[in-house]
């Protein structure tokens, strides 16, 4: 899930009363759950990931709810069989100055590489 916002605002905020219907997937994407958070200027203010499901992590609201920016992208995660559940592979990933999450994965993985 993602927004970019002209006001600062939070997940919470701006999903509203349906912002919990989301986080009740994380019965399923329950492999980990990351946020990534963006200003105006594009300097990645905040990532946050963890190993545990959003609705059982004791971190996760507080976490969206007072990560206030422009932009953010928030993920639950749903392991591809036979990737390792860690933070390393707890999405959003940062790359410079970008923040992403995709679905799924590509193998071998040396196709995409440089």
């Amino acid at each position: 899930m993602g927004y970019v916002s002209p006001n600062k605002t939070s997940f919470p905020a701006i999903v509203g009363d349906k912002f919990s219907d989301f986080v009740a997937l994380s019965s399923v994407h329950c492999d980990g759950w990351g946020l990534s958070t963006v200003d105006q200027s594009g300097s990645h203010i905040v990532l946050n990931r963890k190993v545990e499901a959003a609705a059982a992590s004791s971190t996760f609201d507080a976490t969206v709810a007072k990560n206030i920016a422009d932009g953010a992208l928030l993920h639950l995660r749903w392991a591809t069989k036979g990737i390792s559940i860690s933070e390393n592979n707890t999405h959003p990933f940062v790359y410079g100055d970008y923040s992403f999450i995709h679905n799924g994965s590509i193998f071998p993985p040396d196709v995409i590489a440089p």
